[in-house]
């Protein structure tokens, strides 16, 4: 075999119709075809039940970052003090402010404690 042969064959081997081939299927119709499960997402996209619940997440974490630029300008604290305080890059304290980060536990904790508040505090009124 050719060289060109084996190029052209390569490539139909990556081609969709080559695709059983190529997962080892010798022959027959593709595996997909037939199968119960062929109405499964594959392209990664985000069901319709998700993304509804988008929007008053990121209003939460708006909330939230607002609350903490207040009781952080409300202790006297400038934002990058803040931060050292937080063991946050200043970076990052800003845009958890602005409600552009979600925020783990762990890291609320620490913001809680520089405020010297709980966590029920912080989350109260959002």
């Amino acid at each position: 075999m050719g060289k060109e042969q084996k190029a052209s064959q390569r490539a139909k081997s990556k081609t969709a119709c080559g695709l059983s081939r190529h997962l080892g299927f010798a022959s027959g119709p593709t595996p997909w075809r037939n199968n119960p499960i062929r109405g499964l997402s594959i392209g990664g996209g985000l069901a319709t039940e998700h993304t509804r619940t988008i929007p008053k997440m990121q209003d939460i974490q708006k909330k939230l970052g607002k609350k903490i630029a207040e009781l952080r300008k409300k202790r006297g604290f400038s934002q990058e003090s803040f931060a050292d305080e937080c063991q946050f890059h200043r970076s990052y304290m800003g845009a958890l402010e602005r409600g552009e980060k979600n925020v783990t536990i762990a890291m609320l904790v620490r913001v809680t404690k520089a405020l010297r508040i709980s966590l029920s505090e912080l989350f109260k009124g959002i």
